[in-house]
């Protein structure tokens, strides 16, 4: 029986700066959260002086940041909550920035 000696491809993340954007770009916060969804980062809550509501949208193919259109009651802001597979579902909330 023979052996490979093929080493797996491993991810090499790699920092980039991001220049020339469009779009509202959201305040600087600590504590929020964001998902990726394909080519887009959706951000919500955090805090920086307060805890926000705000959902900002980038899109990293066109380099743009927008404010969706969404339908529903908006969640009260938020900061130090969970995200997981995607869906952007929001758990174990703090709302007073403590």
């Amino acid at each position: 029986m023979e052996t490979l000696n093929e080493t797996p491809a491993v991810l090499q993340p790699r920092w980039k700066r991001v220049l020339g954007w469009t779009g509202p770009v959201p305040r600087p916060r600590h504590g929020h959260r964001a998902v990726s969804i394909k080519e887009l980062m959706v951000v919500f809550g955090g805090g920086n002086e307060g805890i926000v509501d705000e959902l900002h949208v980038y899109n990293t193919a066109t380099n743009q940041w927008f404010i969706p259109a969404v339908r529903g009651d908006i969640p009260p802001g938020c900061a130090a909550t969970a995200c997981s597979d995607g869906r952007g579902h929001t758990l174990g909330q703090n709302q007073d920035g403590g």
